[in-house]
């Protein structure tokens, strides 16, 4: 056993507390925790025991506590100045800019992001960059807040500062003395498993020490009055590619991005959402991996991104850790929703979590604490959307089925999908067309996800249901090559499906084919619509009453079908529209 471990400190502090006047115990104590690195405390103790010599026996410190507290003055390291880099810092420009113009006149600014985003290396940048003292004090070795003052202690006093310092003040008042009188930008990095402690310490500091201003990183903000939040966004798609390009050369030289290499390396960057860590991640694998290679497994990023730097934090080594450490932070019912919010492909609004993920009234109170925390960005917009970054989505993912409810929120979500364009089909052939095609775009990515999911499970019910009441909202915007390719899938699904679901389906497939030019598979598919329609009562959508109408007019060049329906006073007005639409194609 080594001096200073935590049996022989634990032992101690047992000893000292049942012996308070053991001078020799409190004299080993302290050089233990100075061994240790823990200069600050090792004085605390020393101050303690010469005060209760002093109060309670009336005598001075001999010998032995003399000597280790020398020891520990001699020993105490100096403040560390912000450390030179070690790497390039690319991009940035208007966060460097906003910054330092920020801290000339607000005292707290404090760094908020996901795991990875770059706010220590932005903040030791600053740090570097503005004029006048800087000292960095990093929390994330720290385990409790007990030890969070001392940390900062050190961080910025000196041997002759805490000299200085009277022997009976207290940790706080220690540092509170060491920053007395000078003007220090603080840089309190990696706040947020410690944030209660490090919003009451900044206060304290902040209005007893008038010369200093506090730069903190956190995942979430310390909510002190006077913070002003500073975001720490995506790289820019540019500089994203430049920071994959250094990285990459530092691994494998001669690295450029050529013209062919640029796509590849653009869709690797947007796939790990512009964040640097994951960026420098992928890069770094260049020495095994190709560029394409490295696109294509990014669909299991949490095994290919394991390659950090050996010297990094541990939670900064990988890219599961780096998540790990957020998830960890956050509280069951924090959790239970954003695992559940990952079945969401776009973003959900809160009505929309509330159904799928719970937990009912509380929704907006847990999006919002996911928002604080960097777990789930809050979209402006008419309503909110509440939306995850990629790779933040696919952990959640990885929970969720861990959790065993996979099965249970992907059926919720489907079913509110169903509903959502069950509800908005008919609006599209009316007054609120524009308002309903609005909420389907800002839709459309969870209604691809539900589609795609259920042909992947052959549930044809779900997936014929889904076409048929988001085929027309594809025909208007134009999206015929892929409705073409999702409908294709779904006809080729044998489950049971509503037999209106599969006749309007098929129908919306003709008209992708026709509306993409392929005459030949839109005729043959207008004959399968209209013989499904023909089975179907005749109370039928009014995209069926066309079928047989337009398939004589377009196939046979018979438009007298087409014409009658056009002039017929009591048919539907939306297929008479449409009927007057198709004959004036045929005229034309």
């Amino acid at each position: 056993m080594r001096l200073g471990e935590p049996a022989d400190l634990d032992a101690l502090h047992a000893l000292l507390a049942a012996e308070p006047l053991r001078e020799s115990a409190a004299a080993l104590l302290a050089r233990c925790l100075h061994a240790s690195g823990r200069q600050v405390d090792a004085l605390a103790v020393l101050d303690r025991m010469r005060a209760r010599l002093v109060e309670e026996l009336g005598v001075d410190p001999g010998p032995a506590l003399a000597s280790a507290h020398a020891a520990v003055l001699r020993g105490l390291p100096a403040p560390r100045p912000v450390p030179a880099p070690l790497t390039s810092f690319v991009g940035r420009t208007a966060d460097v800019r906003r910054l330092t113009g920020l801290l000339t006149t607000t005292r707290l600014v404090t760094l908020t992001g996901p795991g990875g985003a770059g706010k220590t290396r932005l903040a030791r940048e600053i740090a570097r960059s503005v004029p006048g003292e800087a000292r960095i004090a990093e929390l994330t070795p720290l385990g409790s807040a007990d030890q969070l003052t001392s940390a900062v202690l050190t961080a910025v006093g000196t041997a002759e500062i805490v000299a200085r310092i009277p022997d009976d003040a207290g940790t706080t008042a220690r540092l509170v003395a060491a920053l007395a009188g000078r003007e220090l930008l603080l840089v309190l990095d990696n706040c947020e498993h410690l944030v209660d402690a490090a919003a009451r310490l900044a206060e304290t500091l902040l209005v007893r020490t008038p010369g200093l201003r506090i730069l903190a990183t956190s995942r979430e903000p310390l909510g002190v009055p006077g913070e002003v939040l500073h975001p720490v966004d995506a790289l820019a798609d540019d500089d994203a590619i430049r920071l994959f390009a250094d990285r990459a050369a530092a691994v494998s030289p001669g690295f450029t991005i050529t013209a062919a290499l640029r796509p590849t390396v653009t869709e690797i960057c947007r796939q790990l959402d512009g964040q640097p860590l994951p960026i420098e991640l992928a890069a770094a694998r260049l020495r095994t991996l190709t560029v394409d290679e490295i696109r294509r497994r990014l669909r299991d990023r949490f095994r290919l991104l394991t390659n950090g730097p050996r010297t990094a934090p541990t939670r900064h080594q990988t890219l599961r850790a780096v998540v790990d450490w957020s998830w960890n932070l956050l509280d069951e019912s924090e959790r239970a929703l954003a695992r559940r919010l990952s079945v969401f492909a776009g973003g959900a609004t809160e009505d929309a979590a509330a159904r799928v993920c719970g937990p009912g009234d509380a929704t907006l109170d847990v999006l919002s604490a996911l928002v604080e925390k960097s777990l789930v960005v809050a979209v402006p917009g008419a309503p909110t959307r509440y939306r995850m970054l990629e790779t933040i989505r696919e952990y959640a993912a990885q929970q969720l089925d861990d959790a065993g409810e996979r099965a249970a929120v992907e059926a919720a979500h489907a079913a509110l999908v169903v509903e959502l364009v069950e509800t908005a089909e008919p609006q599209l052939r009316g007054a609120g067309q524009l308002e309903w095609v609005t909420r389907l775009r800002a839709e459309s990515d969870d209604i691809t996800a539900v589609l795609r999911r259920a042909v992947a499970t052959g549930d044809a019910a779900t997936a014929h249901r889904v076409a048929a009441a988001a085929g027309w909202f594809w025909m208007i915007t134009g999206l015929y090559a892929e409705a073409t390719d999702r409908l294709t899938e779904v006809a080729a699904l044998d489950g049971p499906a509503p037999p209106a679901a599969r006749a309007l389906s098929t129908a919306f497939h003709a008209m992708a084919a026709a509306g993409g030019g392929d005459l030949a598979a839109a005729s043959t598919r207008l004959a399968d619509a209209e013989r499904l329609a023909a089975a179907l009562p005749e109370d039928r959508h009014p995209v069926l009453l066309l079928m047989g109408p337009v398939a004589a007019g377009f196939g046979g060049g018979d438009s007298g079908p087409l014409e009658q329906l056009a002039t017929d006073p009591s048919a539907e007005p939306w297929a008479r529209g449409f009927a007057l639409f198709s004959c004036a194609q045929i005229a034309e």
